[in-house]
């Protein structure tokens, strides 16, 4: 009888045999969007497109199951993606430098945290850098487009006629 491995919202089980696999599906601990992996098969497969793992009344519902299929390189640091969204924010706020600096400063500190945390998690993240970077770059402009206002405002030529 066939061995198998579960990955199951991110924690790896097996081997168990198929008995034990088929009680697991009996008892909704595997679902069909969990993955299964035995000896012969190229990759992981959805638990749902193993033939005969699943009763027939609950093959629609194995089959889909509910919630994403689990995976580490696909997580996003939500932190990271905030920080991304508001960077570019910021550099889209160029001309208004109260509001560029609030977004831009708010993406900084954003990504900063972001940037930690997947750090402590061992992984990295081009998301994260890049919310740094657009953010730093949105403030800096804020800087250069207050420091022109500025100007104009001591020259006398504040506020445009």
């Amino acid at each position: 009888m066939r061995q198998w491995f579960c990955l199951i919202d991110s924690q790896q089980y097996g081997p168990i045999s198929e008995t034990e696999l088929r009680a697991w599906a009996q008892q909704q601990r595997v679902l069909g969007h969990h993955l299964l992996w035995t000896e012969g098969m190229a990759e992981w497969a959805p638990a749902g497109s193993v033939g005969g793992l699943f009763s027939p009344a609950s093959a629609c519902g194995a089959a889909y199951g509910t919630g994403p299929l689990p995976s580490a390189a696909g997580q996003r640091n939500s932190f990271c993606t905030a920080g991304v969204v508001l960077g570019i924010t910021s550099l889209t706020c160029a001309c208004v430098p109260v509001m560029n600096f609030a977004t831009a400063a708010t993406g900084l500190i954003l990504s900063l945290v972001g940037l930690r945390q997947v750090k402590a998690a061992g992984r990295q993240s081009g998301l994260g850098v890049a919310g740094l970077v657009m953010s730093i770059v949105g403030l800096a402009i804020a800087v250069l487009v207050s420091v022109a206002q500025l100007i104009d405002l001591f020259n006398g030529t504040w506020p445009p006629r």
